[in-house]
């Protein structure tokens, strides 16, 4: 219906064209026959072509206000103990920076570098995941390629091997990649099956969500990628957002989120490994813009999500199958006016469960609000730091020495110099984000990269 609606609509606007065409015509022989009778040199009038639109951006998952809101356009995966910082750089390509993850502070051990030597250029930001299958030490990145049909490209590390090429992993995508981390030996999968990632984007031609995954059997990635039993066309299932994603080892291994095609409102799917069946769609409303943030809580099947409706303020709810698959969470009404969409990290777990969300304020400056003791702060707290993209959240398990672990939280953003930021410290602390973020703590970290997200 909707092609038909622009059909009749781009009827009636060459009809009026034809029609002005014919009237400034008539009208112009009038004048020029009062000014001498001259006749019409015969050549002919064509109507100036439509404004061009960012086809990029016009092909994406962006919902109704796609250049509102900014997205989050960085990454980080961590390798043999180190953190590895992934962005899209000014020039298209994808590079990488590695911080030292057994630090206290931002100690670098790699200057800014492209991920791989090559004229590819991408569309979009990237996404990694680091896992350990059969104890062999491997790290993905993957991104939408700049190439006509913003196919997913991978590359992969393994066991100290870089990788020397981009893998054309044949799915034209309208998304950045959502990616999870399926634990090994997971419901319905064979005795002893090795951990595996799994893949998601919105389809470009179809807004359908589609899947891929690591297969251990071929060791490499199922081509072409494995459409799952959803809508293969646009439909009130399609999607107008990137995607939120959980994995787990319990069923339902696998949660999809989105924000749905038409009333932005969200949408969430679960999948049942035991029987292998995709459960029905939970619609629980609400408008939102940008893509929508999802945070699993350690292995159970609890997860927070984190959106910004179309006023600007932040919202959340938290979802368990305590109730069943079926269950439509309340909502939690966050507050504040924000540019971007939020990042959430788990500070500390249960039993002290503390959550802590920060997103751009529309004033350009971070915000961050945190939950402990089953509340969340009554008020935002200004970092009074300012950034050009989504701030990021990683959380990583450092070495503190003496055979001691401890959980560190790096933030990160890119500046309007197009150089990253970042501020690292323990997770626990108990210290306002502001002091943790203050004077020189928020470290500049260079590099010449982009905040545009693919609805840029």
């Amino acid at each position: 219906m909707q092609k038909k609606r622009w059909y009749i609509l781009g009827c009636g606007i060459i009809l009026l064209l034809v029609v002005a065409i014919i009237v400034i015509g008539l009208v112009a022989g009038l004048v020029l026959a009062r000014r001498g009778g001259d006749s019409s040199s015969g050549n002919s009038t064509t109507p100036a072509p439509p404004p061009t639109t960012n086809s990029t951006a016009a092909l994406s998952a962006c919902g109704t206000h796609p250049s509102s809101i900014r997205r989050q356009v960085l990454t980080a995966a961590m390798l043999k103990g180190d953190v590895y910082i992934f962005a899209r750089g000014l020039d298209g390509a994808i590079w990488y920076r590695v911080l030292s993850g057994s630090s206290s502070s931002t100690v670098w051990k790699s200057d800014w570098a492209r991920w791989i030597e090559t004229e590819d250029t991408f569309a979009g930001p990237p996404t990694a995941v680091s896992w350990t299958p059969n104890g062999d030490d491997r790290m993905h990145v993957f991104a939408p390629a700049n190439n006509g049909k913003f196919n997913v490209l991978g590359a992969g590390y393994l066991n100290g091997s870089f990788p020397s090429t981009w893998q054309n992993l044949g799915e034209p995508t309208a998304s950045a990649v959502a990616l999870c981390h399926l634990p090994g030996g997971w419901v319905s999968s064979s005795a002893g099956a090795p951990d595996r990632i799994d893949q998601w984007v919105v389809n470009r031609d179809s807004r359908a969500i589609t899947h891929d995954f690591w297969n251990s059997a071929i060791e490499n990635f199922q081509e072409p990628a494995t459409y799952v039993d959803w809508e293969a066309s646009p439909s009130a299932q399609a999607s107008a957002s990137g995607l939120g994603v959980v994995c787990r080892r319990d069923d339902p291994i696998h949660t999809v989120l989105m924000f749905a095609n038409g009333t932005d409102s969200v949408r969430f799917r679960h999948y049942t490994g035991s029987n292998r069946f995709w459960n029905p769609w939970v619609d629980i409303g609400g408008n939102f813009i940008g893509d929508p943030v999802l945070l699993p809580i350690g292995g159970s099947s609890l997860f927070y999500f984190f959106g910004i409706n179309a006023t600007g303020a932040m919202q959340s709810f938290y979802w368990t199958d305590a109730v069943g698959l079926g269950y439509r969470p309340p909502w939690t009404y966050l507050g504040g006016n924000f540019s971007s969409v939020p990042a959430a990290v788990l500070s500390t777990p249960d039993p002290s469960l503390r959550l802590d969300a920060v997103a751009l304020g529309a004033d350009g400056k971070m915000k961050h609000k945190g939950f402990l003791n089953q509340t969340w702060d009554g008020q935002w707290e200004d970092l009074g730091i300012e950034a050009d993209s989504a701030p990021f959240l990683f959380q990583y398990e450092a070495d503190a020495g003496t055979g001691l672990k401890v959980n560190r939280t790096l933030m990160a953003a890119i500046g309007a110099d197009n150089q990253l930021r970042v501020a690292i410290w323990e997770s626990a602390s108990t210290k306002p984000w502001r002091e943790l973020v203050a004077g020189d703590k928020w470290a500049i970290a260079g590099g010449n990269l982009t905040a545009k997200s693919m609805c840029d």
